[in-house]
């Protein structure tokens, strides 16, 4: 299966969501729609090829000032979001995408191990690289995390439980 090539945008061509007069989550085949944003093009473009052959629309960003600006609210089924990007990071991406749309379901993908990210201990005191981000704070649940790298089944199998979650 071939890639789909990027435009200078940083999205799939084939994925350019078209303008429509009312907007829903699935698009004309029924497809859920996924926001992926990832300052890596080879992590945009592998996960979002997993995700494609999965039946799943995906539309990917390398850019988050530009995923952002480009938003648009109960579009997305899901947004999977790095948390290590340059300019705007995934935590105040995340809070600026619940100001505009605060249903979205989000998650995070990162290298990083989740426990930098996570309650220490249940003691609500979160990791010294958490409290590095106090402009884009937000709270975070276990379930909002996947540790890259991630097999294509394990990130197949995430993505579609948290389709279904409500």
């Amino acid at each position: 299966m071939g890639l789909n090539k990027m435009s200078q945008k940083g999205h799939r061509l084939s994925s350019i969501p078209t303008i429509s007069t009312r907007v829903t989550n699935r698009n004309k085949d029924g497809k859920k729609r996924i926001l992926l944003v990832d300052d890596e093009p080879d992590i945009t473009m592998s996960i979002g090829a997993v995700l494609e052959s999965n039946d799943l629309e995906v539309t990917s960003y390398n850019d988050p000032v530009l995923a952002l600006s480009s938003f648009k609210p109960h579009h997305y089924d899901l947004v999977m979001l790095d948390v290590k990007m340059p300019k705007i990071d995934g935590f105040e991406l995340y809070n600026e995408i619940k100001k505009i749309d605060n249903q979205t379901k989000v998650c995070f993908i990162t290298a990083t191990d989740k426990n930098n990210y996570e309650d220490q201990e249940g003691q609500g005191q979160q990791s010294a690289d958490y409290k590095e981000k106090p402009q884009g704070y937000c709270q975070l649940k276990k379930d909002m995390l996947l540790q890259k790298p991630i097999s294509n089944d394990d990130l197949v199998n995430e993505i579609n439980k948290r389709i279904r979650t409500k």
